[in-house]
């Protein structure tokens, strides 16, 4: 993402992990769906990076979504036409509803690959700015005001981009990787595989995917996992308790 290094593990870690740690196995893991009782992402259980390297979860309950192999679909494009798809107008209308507002987040979820990031002291979602066709969340780590979720309605979908910003405003040289949402999808969930720039940025990680789960009325939750290895991180925001509006991210100052 960044020129070297040091920045990756700074600015990115959350999203992407360290550059180049990869395992041996080039082999996709078939990815089956599994939830919780309420329906949120789950792990079941498992403790271990070896363990969690069998997490499963699913995109939503349309066969549309899956692959003849298991994978997610790469293309979010809407496989029912043009028409509005009404899980993805709920999806974003409880966004919406957000808007304006700051929220506090804990890590709930986390393999020992991200581990430092738990080293992080605060974690803060501002819902800056919506529209009917685009959605602005800059994520604010510490005093680190680089990062941006970007959600805009594209192509009969939604598409997730990864927007970061060095701290004179200019964009990162790893930017703008994401992906747009298989269709349905549900209201409460919404889930990104990795796109064709993502691919061709971060070619090791063709197969991640991002998503955002209102688990309740309470509660949202923001997450990447790496399938092929196991990886993955959870971050979740309590929507009960706002907090005060941090400074605006870096390259959004006007």
């Amino acid at each position: 993402m960044p020129r070297h290094i040091p920045t990756i593990l700074v600015a990115l870690l959350i999203f992407i992990g360290p550059a180049g740690a990869q395992t041996a196995s080039d082999s996709p893991i078939r990815i089956t769906a599994k939830m919780s009782e309420s329906g949120a992402l789950s792990n079941q259980g498992v403790a271990t990076e070896k363990d969690r390297s069998h997490l499963l979860v699913t995109a939503s309950s349309h066969p549309d979504n899956m692959e003849a192999d298991g994978r997610y679909r790469t293309s979010g494009r809407n496989q029912h036409g043009s028409a509005p798809v009404p899980e993805q107008d709920a999806f974003w209308a409880r966004m919406e509803s957000l808007c304006g507002q700051a929220f506090p987040g804990r890590i709930s979820d986390v393999t020992p690959y991200y581990a430092s990031v738990a080293e992080a002291e605060s974690f803060v979602m501002h819902v800056m700015s919506c529209s009917d066709e685009r959605i602005h969340v800059p994520f604010h780590v510490d005093d680190n005001h680089s990062r941006n979720w970007i959600l805009t309605r594209s192509d009969g979908t939604i598409r997730l981009k990864h927007d970061h910003r060095n701290p004179d405003g200019s964009e990162e040289h790893i930017s703008q990787y994401g992906g747009d949402a298989p269709t349905p999808g549900l209201a409460t969930r919404q889930i990104f595989p990795a796109d064709a720039h993502t691919a061709s940025i971060l070619p090791e990680r063709d197969d991640n995917f991002w998503f955002f789960d209102f688990v309740d009325e309470h509660t949202l939750q923001y997450g990447v996992h790496w399938p092929r290895h196991g990886h993955s991180i959870r971050i979740e925001f309590d929507l009960s308790s706002p907090t005060s509006v941090p400074p605006r991210p870096w390259g959004y100052e006007d």
